[in-house]
């Protein structure tokens, strides 16, 4: 749908680029407001300087000017537009017991979205980074550590809690979450949590046992503690590379990263999968196979995910009916080699078969891609050398600055949207400077326009 569109004056376009970047209206005091005739300052150009001012510290994550607070604003409200991209926004819980509290106190669900927010705000991190890189991230807040849970008393030995102390390889600190508005990012190492038990029994000897939480799994976002945990899944899953897999994870991958619904592919391009004498309902027929073949081979590639906590947790359960330590994701040690890429069968063996998958979908533009995949950091650099990833970044930018959603499908002339979005995506992936792609979008007629002059197709 066409529709004519009137510039913005200089006044009301300011006001659209500082309210979206900042979340708040300017201030009447603000030095746009006080140009009478509001000829002396070009609007995009005052938010661009705003938007360069936003810059975190390479060494403490921490802005630049923690004392600006159009930088502080901006910081939060692109961070949040950046958690609004992510399908699961909080840590499903795992069972029905005090363990899931206590893992609410070690991980931030928007951790994820950190992954954006520090490209974009950090100078020299390439955007393809959020899916390639080896790294945890934390959110460092203004408020700082949760006190609010059972890790709340601080003490040299470490918080305890009943008859449980625990101890940390960084001593007296353990990284809970912080809390408040977001004032920076930081990296995160793994963390060995030590736990003694002293038990009342003195028949009984004390145990110590071991649990490492923050580990990472290679693919940035991917491998990303929170972003696996964010999935709806069991305390007690195992994967059987039939009718119990990880297609939920698979299916936010495609929707995350890449914009693509799971059914990416016609029936006769599934064909090849169908097989009538399997006893999996869905690979009987080819309507069910449109999302199965790509949700279920995609998740071959984290056959072996589960849920880990410290044997010793199960003797602190007996004895005082709660657990006391987080969960972490893991993966069981690939003690069998992998069978096919993706069985006929169930297979009560699939969760310690080496890790083997394939990325299969139709991309936007129509081609198909077909790859073996057999880790997260694989699985992160064929995304990050997809059209599609940039695609999907930029149209979700786009629809928050202009208002308008644009068809990724609908790659026809028609499609003026789609034109404009296609463009700006094969600039982000040649220059991967995310700052320049907000300034190129701020800098299009339809966004200096009352009424966008682009289809609303979606």
């Amino acid at each position: 749908m066409q529709a004519s569109a009137a510039p913005l004056t200089s006044k009301a376009l300011y006001y659209k680029c500082y309210s979206q970047l900042t979340g708040v209206p300017p201030q009447n005091s603000s030095k746009f407001n006080q140009d009478p005739k509001h000829q002396s300052l070009d609007p995009i150009s005052e938010c661009r300087r705003l938007l360069n001012r936003t810059v975190l510290n390479k060494k403490t994550g921490i802005l630049e000017e923690p004392q600006n607070l159009e930088a502080n604003m901006i910081l939060n409200q692109i961070h949040e537009l950046h958690s609004s991209w992510f399908t699961n926004k909080s840590l499903h819980p795992t069972s029905d017991n005090f363990s899931d509290l206590v893992t609410k106190d070690f991980y931030d669900p928007t951790e994820p979205a950190l992954y954006f927010t520090r490209s974009l705000f950090e100078a020299g991190i390439p955007v393809s980074t959020s899916v390639t890189s080896n790294i945890q991230l934390r959110a460092l807040r203004a408020v700082g550590p949760s006190k609010l849970g059972p890790f709340s008393k601080s003490k040299c030995d470490g918080p305890s809690l009943t008859n449980v102390d625990y101890e940390s390889n960084n001593k007296c600190d353990l990284p809970l979450v912080e809390l408040g508005p977001l004032i920076g990012v930081r990296t995160q190492s793994d963390v060995q949590i030590t736990t003694k038990q002293n038990m009342s029994d003195k028949m009984s000897p004390n145990t110590t046992e071991s649990a490492t939480l923050f580990r990472h799994f290679g693919g940035g976002i991917l491998g990303a503690q929170a972003h696996l945990m964010a999935v709806p899944m069991q305390y007690d899953f195992k994967s059987d590379g039939g009718r119990v897999t990880a297609r939920v994870w698979a299916n936010s991958v495609f929707n995350d990263l890449l914009c693509l619904p799971p059914a990416s592919l016609s029936k006769k391009e599934v064909e090849k999968y169908r097989d009538l004498h399997s006893s999996l309902s869905f690979r009987n027929e080819s309507s069910c196979l449109q999302c199965h073949a790509s949700l279920d081979q995609l998740a071959g590639v984290v056959r072996g995910i589960h849920y880990v906590q410290s044997p010793l947790d199960r003797k602190i359960q007996q004895a005082h009916s709660k657990e006391v330590l987080p969960y972490s994701i893991d993966f069981y040690q690939p003690s069998l080699g992998a069978s096919e890429i993706w069985n006929s069968e169930p297979d009560k063996d699939d969760a310690y078969r080496n890790p083997r998958g394939k990325l299969l979908f139709k991309s936007h533009i129509g081609t198909i891609t077909d790859i073996e995949i057999n880790s997260l950091a694989g699985l992160g650099q064929e995304i990050a050398n997809s059209t599609d990833f940039y695609l999907c970044i930029v149209s979700r930018y786009y629809e928050y600055f202009t208002g308008n959603r644009v068809d990724l499908f609908d790659t026809s002339n028609s499609n003026i949207g789609f034109k404009t979005v296609e463009k700006i995506a094969s600039n982000l992936r040649s220059h991967q400077n995310l700052k320049k792609t907000l300034i190129e979008i701020m800098s299009l007629p339809e966004y200096k326009s009352k009424i966008s002059e682009t289809k609303n197709a979606r």
